[in-house]
Formats: C-alpha cells, sequence, structure tokens
C-alpha cells in the first residue's frame, strides 16, 4: 500500500486503502498489547522470549529473578484491584531501582503474576550469585 489515492478517486479503492490502514494499526495495537503487561507496565514474557531469541549485542547477559512473595494470599484477602496496584507499585519502584543501579545495561521484565526478570549485559562477569546475595542483604538492610 502507498498511501495515494488515484484521481478520480475510486470509492472502492479508498474503501479498499482504508480497510488496510485500519488493519495495519490494529495489528500493531495487538502485538503491543501482547508485549507489555498490562498490569504493571513493563515489557512482559512474549517480549523476554523474543529479546532471548533475538541476535543481540549482548555481552554476556544475565537475567536476576525477582518475586512477590504471597501475592496469592493478599489477592484473595484485599482483592485483584490491590494486589493489581501493589504489582503496579513494585514495578514502577523495581524499573527506578534497576535504572539507578544499572543504567541502560539492564530492563525489567514482567514475566508472569507476581515474578520480574531483570535482564542485563554483563561484559566483565561482576555479577555473579555472590554478588546477588550480597546485593540482596544490602538492600535488606536499608
Amino acid at each position: 500500500m502507498t498511501g495515494f489515492l488515484t484521481k478520480p478517486v475510486d470509492q472502492q479503492e479508498l474503501l479498499e486503502q482504508v480497510g488496510s490502514y485500519l488493519n495495519l494499526s490494529l495489528i500493531n495495537r495487538k502485538y503491543v498489547l501482547a508485549t507489555v503487561s498490562p498490569v504493571s507496565g513493563p515489557p512482559n514474557r512474549t517480549a523476554f522470549l523474543e529479546d532471548v531469541e533475538a541476535p543481540q549485542q549482548t555481552i554476556n547477559p544475565k537475567l536476576i529473578a525477582v518475586q512477590i512473595d504471597e501475592l496469592l494470599a493478599i489477592s484473595k484477602f484485599y482483592g485483584e484491584e490491590k494486589a493489581g496496584s501493589l504489582e503496579k507499585q513494585f514495578a514502577d519502584l523495581l524499573s527506578n531501582r534497576v535504572e539507578h543501579v544499572f543504567g541502560d545495561s539492564a530492563r525489567v521484565y514482567h514475566l508472569r503474576r507476581g515474578v520480574f526478570g531483570i535482564a542485563r549485559s554483563d561484559p566483565d562477569n561482576r555479577f555473579d550469585r555472590a554478588a546477588a546475595r550480597r546485593y540482596r542483604v544490602c538492600r535488606r538492610r536499608n
């Protein structure tokens, strides 16, 4: 589709081009909806899998998993709306913290209910399990 109409305007051609634009818009909308968590906002598991499978320039990629404990119990006791709000607040807090700590070398994903992933490049191989434990202990003390 070129986006141009020939003159005089043929109604059938106009209808086909408008229909084509609407279909393309719907495809784009479905793609965005399929790759962004509607609850919390960050890219979801689908986006994560696409990023993992795509040829990348990432050197020594690492994934840090972060889980909200007892989210199901929170949901049952306080309701879905409160649990969703908690996930959204947590996603915002996590995204801000990750940006502050790791800068552009990391991206937050909402992998499933209550589970987030932080994917980052680690070219110097500095971030291992011991470093993750030290970071976790350090965060708990603050």
